[in-house]
């Protein structure tokens, strides 16, 4: 009895795992950190897959006053998430996006912006492996 509950741990922990990394694969959102300058232009790349949400923290060592859209995303969503973060859902298409947003924050009783152009290439999501399973006969 005790082997029979450990192989249906094991096997769920292992479909577990799959499930997980598969869900982490669908959701691929990859894009270096930016530094916050004011009165500077910051250059982000994107890659993504899609139907995915890409999540941008935002952390300027002051106080987020806001942001302002200024090229709106052709082929997905980009706003606000909470105080600290924004995020761009991805649409189902394929190819690439631009999209460009005014940041704004206080430092040291001083408002400072900047702004961020935001390149997109929207791929396919990696193809997860199959498992084969052999058996000698």
């Amino acid at each position: 009895m005790n082997r029979l509950r450990l192989s249906l741990a094991i096997a769920f922990s292992v479909l577990t795992a799959d499930l997980a990394s598969a869900q982490a694969q669908r959701n691929l959102c990859r894009f270096p950190g930016i530094r916050f300058f004011d009165g500077t232009v910051a250059v982000r790349r994107i890659l993504t897959t899609p139907n995915s949400v890409c999540a941008f923290n935002s952390h300027s060592g002051g106080a987020l006053l806001g942001h302002q859209v200024t090229v709106p995303p052709k082929l997905g969503v980009f706003g606000r998430a909470n105080e600290a973060q924004s995020a761009y859902r991805v649409g189902a298409a394929l190819g690439t996006d631009y999209f460009e947003y005014q940041v704004r924050w206080e430092w040291m009783g001083r408002v400072n912006s900047m702004t961020i152009r935001n390149y997109v290439r929207i791929v396919p999501p990696p193809q997860t492996p199959t498992r084969v399973v052999s058996r000698a006969f």
